[in-house]
């Protein structure tokens, strides 16, 4: 009996560990949430990049709209704001989603600087440069907030 105790723990203990091993090793689950796919996943990003395009095309023309005289710039910051924002949503990595959060907070203090300008000559009102500046300090957040996220 004395030799029964230790044979036994010792096929528990190995029992244990190959099960935690193979645990390790397996694949999810074709129904585990992290394994599922939306069914309606290729359509919405079909829907997400025409959204993108979309807004590409209405920048192109706000831009030139505004390169006529017909429209102020903050019209043109704001398309080029949700156009940003789209391609946001398209990202497909982290790093991809960083460099895009970057690029957008960059964008935005050059938008301000020139908004404070425009509002500072009497060009536009003041409130336009405060819209621009909560624009920067909500792209700002969300930086850092993915900063965090990919911590």
């Amino acid at each position: 009996m004395r030799w029964f105790t230790p044979v036994l723990f010792m096929l528990v203990v190995g029992s244990t560990w190959s099960l935690a091993v193979a645990q390790d090793e397996t694949p999810p689950a074709a129904d585990s949430p992290a394994a599922e796919k939306s069914p309606n996943a290729d359509k919405i990003r079909e829907l997400m990049i025409e959204k993108r395009d979309a807004l590409n095309d209405y920048y192109k023309v706000v831009y030139a709209k505004y390169v006529a005289g017909q429209v102020a710039i903050v019209e043109v910051y704001d398309a080029e704001s949700n156009l940003m924002d789209a391609k946001l949503d398209l990202a497909e990595s982290d790093e991809e989603r960083l460099e895009l959060h970057k690029a957008r907070v960059k964008l935005l203090k050059e938008q301000e600087k020139k908004l404070y300008a425009y509002t500072q000559s009497g060009q536009i009102p003041a409130g336009e440069f405060l819209q621009g500046k909560a624009r920067r300090l909500a792209a700002e957040i969300q930086l850092l907030e993915e900063e965090d996220r990919q911590r």
